[in-house]
């Protein structure tokens, strides 16, 4: 049995201070710092915050790594990369091309829960392959068809237990067929990448749906005589809702009315992280074409938006920043409710108790902004700030 102690750090939830005891990777116990914790290991908190390691439910690469790729390096430099933004875990993200090699997909199911260095791969999301081309985003035509379920039991057969979420466009015909195979499997549906109007929305929740791929990107904007998929998925309190908050891919002030409309319990805050995640602001290379990185967001030379440099640490202080959130909240959103979105926790679940695991991050906090200082997957130091 090996034990760690973590003294002296303000539980972020509370901002009660307390002393924590780690045995053999989960958090045992939490006391009263007049209580100290005897331990294989100790550190002194300083007064840090502790938070629950965040959970990144869709994140396609980091650090020059992408799971499209999937070797052995990719996956390592992704999972020791995010773990300098406080992540510990991730669902996998890529696409799936209906009569490519897709190896890929075995390689990053063969690596889930295994140690990478740094965070683990708690499953696999793919974005489609079922969704409409209309909204296909960033996802290249041959990541996209029409439902099949032959094509379904080949990504089943790839995957193994470790799909966990599929985003589908539920207005494509076969689609509710489809759910239904992906519920059976326990697999989460998400809308997403779908030109759905409102009714067909509310029929694809019917049908199974709920969760929804990046909020506002890749589906009708909301106008008031046709209203579309938003409002259908925010008034339905099962949905859990994911957002990219940078700033670029949603406003501020939409941000802000989010956070005005649903709970944190229904908000997943994501970084759809590509390569680029981790690097500073510059021009570089992404798929032959020159891009420009600059305040977390990397652009085109047109200004077409690529996608973003910063990792959960950064995008939760955005989003509490641009909303009035206090922190906390924003800490549930990058933790607690992504996993409770694909089963694996309830969204009610206080932010640090006994008996989960010690994916833990200690942090400082100031003005809103959460700076991670160490980062623990399994009770053990993957990342610490020099």
């Amino acid at each position: 049995m090996t034990t760690l102690a973590i003294n002296n750090i303000k539980l972020i939830d509370s901002g009660n201070l307390a002393n924590v005891l780690v045995r053999d990777g989960i958090v045992t116990e939490i006391l009263d710092t007049n209580q100290p914790c005897l331990a294989d290991t100790t550190f002194d908190g300083g007064g840090l915050y502790l938070c629950p390691g965040f959970f990144d439910l869709h994140i396609h690469g980091a650090g020059g790594g992408t799971v499209l790729r999937s070797s052995s390096r990719d996956l390592e430099t992704i999972s020791k990369t995010v773990t300098r933004f406080g992540t510990t875990r991730f669902l996998a993200t890529t696409c799936f091309e209906a009569g490519g090699n897709n190896q890929c997909l075995k390689r990053a199911a063969d690596a889930c829960g295994k140690s990478l260095g740094g965070a683990k791969i708690a499953g696999l999301y793919l974005e489609g392959p079922f969704i409409n081309p209309l909204r296909k985003g960033m996802i290249p035509s041959e990541f996209i068809t029409q439902p099949n379920e032959d094509l379904l039991n080949q990504i089943f057969d790839l995957t193994g237990p470790h799909l966990k979420m599929m985003t589908v466009a539920p207005e494509l015909p076969g689609a509710h067929a489809l759910i239904e195979k992906l519920l059976d499997r326990g697999v989460t549906v998400s809308f997403g990448h779908s030109d759905a109007d409102y009714d067909q929305t509310l029929a694809g929740i019917a049908a199974g749906i709920t969760h929804a791929t990046h909020l506002f990107n890749g589906m009708r904007p909301i106008h008031h005589r046709d209203p579309g998929p938003i409002p259908a998925l925010l008034q339905n309190d099962k949905i859990t809702l994911e957002l990219i908050s940078d700033g670029a891919h949603v406003s501020p002030p939409i941000a802000k009315l989010i956070s005005k409309l649903i709970p944190p319990e229904r908000l997943c805050l994501i970084t759809d992280g590509l390569e680029l995640l981790g690097l500073p602001d510059g021009v570089f290379d992404h798929k032959g074409r020159t891009v420009h990185a600059r305040n977390g967001s990397v652009r085109h030379g047109d200004g077409s938006l690529v996608g973003t440099t910063l990792g959960q640490s950064q995008l939760l202080s955005r989003f509490a920043q641009f909303t009035g959130w206090g922190i906390e909240q924003a800490v549930r959103a990058a933790s607690i409710t992504p996993k409770a979105a694909i089963g694996q926790a309830d969204p009610a679940d206080p932010l640090i108790q006994v008996g989960q695991i010690a994916d833990l991050v200690l942090a400082k906090i100031e003005d809103d902004t959460l700076v991670v200082q160490k980062t623990f997957v399994d009770g053990q130091v993957v990342f610490e700030r020099k």
